[in-house]
């Protein structure tokens, strides 16, 4: 995806705000999402062991269980947006929400290619109603 349309009609370029993501210490991998939608929201593949630093409070023992704790949710919240900020992402351009996923992007999962590269599309498709979701709340 290089450039999407929200319904407000303007252009969105994820290519920045997921790269900048992706520098994060708590985040492996970031995919945009927001064609036809009011604003943009991010699928977050978190880096786990950072997150384990990071929340040394949070359940560690399971990766899905840890992706819906709310400390978690709250971290990404309350660090993205500035991440994002400082390394000059356009508000436009930045993701309102962050779906965190359990499941790690590699190819055996075809969210990878074998060159590491990510599948945006297979990955909004894996992911299409929780983000959805993410428009409700």
């Amino acid at each position: 995806m290089r450039r999407y349309k929200l319904d407000n009609g303007k252009y969105v370029a994820p290519a920045v705000a997921e790269e900048a993501l992706m520098g994060h210490r708590c985040v492996t991998y970031a995919v945009m999402y927001g064609l036809g939608k009011p604003h943009s929201v991010a699928v977050i593949a978190p880096d786990f062991e950072a997150l384990k630093t990071a929340l040394p409070g949070a359940p560690h023992g399971n990766a899905a269980a840890l992706c819906r704790d709310p400390a978690v949710q709250a971290l990404y919240d309350a660090e993205l947006p500035a991440w994002l900020e400082k390394r000059g992402v356009k508000k436009l351009d930045q993701p309102k929400r962050f779906l965190v996923v359990p499941e790690p992007f590699s190819p055996d999962n075809n969210l990878l290619t074998l060159k590491m590269s990510i599948r945006k599309p297979n990955v909004v498709k894996r992911y299409q109603a929780e983000l959805d979701a993410l428009y409700e709340k």
